[in-house]
């Protein structure tokens, strides 16, 4: 682990665990000098730039494009415009339409207990500068939370805004870096037989049909048949995503199968997680409560819940209208994944992890007060980027800092993507002779 010190255009530092500097903090993104590119080419009206410090995106703002938010600004709740000037230019920079609209198609899966269903998922292909700049071919797998939809989280749409300014999905789409957006099995699109309760929805469930749909997803990839116009991709590096629950989920189905090349867990802590108790003391909320919400056939309805958690879920600066637009969005809950959700639940799946590691958390109300000492709950990985999200609350993709955090998860993919590239070439080739290896002293 190292510490790469100050970024470029960046009033934050980054720095080793244990290391309080401003802003975030970063574990991992070693130096990689030998093997930088500095490419900066035009991207959807924004600049580029890779290099041995990361990915940064310089913004230029455009003309007679107006920011989300900026009608009706006496009534709004919460600050209608994104809180700085650089965050509203990229807000303004996004809304162009060089990013389509996503592709919907479904993965049949079978779970054991469960039978035959079918996953709905929407694709948002990478830009062809990707494939020009010569990048490792990279796609995210990206689930969602409990009561999230996944294109609610991970493609956020709100009236009046540009498709790009809350979405995670456009914005890496339009880095090169491909997305595949799921509901939950039992959720939205994903619906399961009349006969399964949401009680047999574990992790161990999910994980399984989970499984199968990343096998087909890599298929359907190598062989060009993932949606219209993609053309085939011979080594895809698949990244598993997952976003509060999402993130339980996404662990279990590595540390199950290790079926993904690396793995992004936004908002969820393993070794120290918030007891649900106390998470719904803190905004008002009784445990007890929650058992009564959860309906006969073993689901949790959203409107309650959603109405309890609103100011844990979002910073203060998230606009009203968002905050509307995502709880009419929001979808039940499977009471088979609240099992999980205890301290060191997953303790023994984190141990098991091998693959590089990207943990992300939000310095505000988050699902644990010590992101810091998560890093420990992963003793097998050996490259871990942490960081720590300013001016965010759980649901980091609505926050003003959002733009950072897609960053910051767009430069970890590019540097492990890369890293891993290399490493299949060296594989590849015969041994070379070491050249820093200790001579013979010559007199």
């Amino acid at each position: 682990m190292s510490d790469n010190g100050k970024r470029k255009g960046s009033n934050h530092s980054h720095a080793t665990v244990g290391d309080n500097g401003p802003g975030h903090e970063s574990v991992g993104h070693a130096a990689c000098q030998q093997h930088a590119m500095l490419v900066a080419s035009r991207v959807c009206g924004w600049f580029r730039v890779d290099g041995s410090d990361g990915l940064r995106l310089f913004a230029r703002k455009e003309a007679n494009s107006p920011s989300c938010g900026e009608a009706d600004t006496n009534t709004h709740e919460h600050p209608p415009t994104h809180m700085n000037t650089h965050e509203h230019e990229k807000e303004v920079i996004m809304s162009t339409n060089a990013v389509l609209s996503p592709i919907a198609v479904t993965f049949p899966v079978e779970p054991e207990g469960i039978g035959p269903v079918a996953v709905a998922a929407w694709i948002f292909p990478p830009t062809r500068q990707a494939e020009q700049r010569g990048d490792p071919p990279s796609w995210l797998l990206c689930l969602p939370g409990g009561t999230y939809r996944g294109l609610a989280y991970f493609d956020r749409q709100v009236p009046g805004c540009s498709p790009a300014a809350f979405s995670m999905a456009r914005v890496l789409a339009a880095q090169g870096i491909g997305s595949v957006v799921i509901d939950n099995l039992g959720t939205g699109d994903s619906p399961v037989p009349d006969h399964v309760s949401g009680w047999h929805l574990t992790r161990q469930v999910y994980a399984d049909a989970y499984r199968q749909l990343t096998e087909q997803l890599r298929e359907r990839l190598t062989t060009g048949a993932l949606c219209d116009g993609l053309a085939p991709v011979a080594q895809p590096f698949v990244v598993g995503v997952g976003h509060s629950m999402g993130g339980m989920l996404a662990l279990q189905l590595q540390a199950s199968s290790g079926v993904c090349d690396a793995l992004c867990l936004l908002g969820w802590a393993t070794r120290t997680l918030v007891p649900l108790d106390e998470l719904f003391a803190s905004v008002g909320m009784s445990a007890d409560l929650l058992a009564t919400l959860i309906t006969p056939n073993g689901y949790v309805p959203p409107a309650a819940l959603r109405a309890s958690v609103r100011s844990w879920f979002f910073a203060p600066s998230v606009p009203t209208d968002l905050i509307e637009a995502d709880e009419q969005d929001a979808t039940v809950m499977p009471a088979g994944m609240l099992e999980s959700v205890t301290p060191g639940a997953l303790s023994g799946e984190a141990a098991q992890v091998r693959c590089p590691l990207f943990l992300g958390f939000a310095a505000g109300q988050e699902v644990t007060s010590s992101p810091h000492e998560e890093v420990a709950a992963y003793p097998a990985v050996r490259s871990l980027t942490l960081f720590v999200q300013s001016q965010a609350n759980h649901c980091a993709n609505f926050a003003p800092t959002r733009f950072e955090l897609w960053d910051e998860i767009a430069a970890w993919v590019s540097w492990v993507s890369h890293k891993a590239l290399l490493a299949q070439d060296s594989d590849q080739r015969p041994p070379e002779e070491d050249e820093w290896a200790t001579q013979p002293l010559s007199l």
